[in-house]
């Protein structure tokens, strides 16, 4: 994943984050990423990913929020956006519980048939 990730890291538009416990334990991980190379007012989060075993203990929601301030505190954009898959439920609820409301939908085919993904968004003041 990391030589994955250099090449964009390059950019300085793609900002991977992962949350460790204070024994080293990977909790989770998401990276934000700027979707228009010449907008600096948006960025999306993608890759939100929370150890299975540690799902439904509110790590995923402290998770998003943290990127949330980082984005906040350090980039110049006012609006978070992300995608969710409709029948990810826990996902929906835990951002629609950060503040995220749903902005619009679309169809995503994969491998394994159609999928409606939710877009979110987040205005930040």
């Amino acid at each position: 994943i990391q030589e994955y990730y250099a090449a964009q890291r390059k950019t300085g538009r793609f900002i991977p984050l992962t949350a460790v416990n204070e024994a080293g334990t990977v909790l989770g991980h998401l990276i934000i990423r700027y979707p228009q190379e010449d907008d600096d007012t948006s960025v999306r989060f993608g890759f939100i990913i929370v150890s299975p075993s540690l799902r439904g203990r509110g790590y995923g929601a402290e998770l998003v929020l943290l990127a949330a301030d980082y984005v906040r505190a350090h980039l110049p954009a006012s609006r978070i956006e992300l995608g969710v898959f409709e029948n990810n439920r826990p996902a929906k609820h835990c951002y629609e519980s950060i503040g995220f409301r749903t902005c619009g939908r679309h169809e995503t085919v994969l491998p394994v048939g159609t999928w409606i993904c939710e877009e979110m968004e987040l205005l930040l003041s």
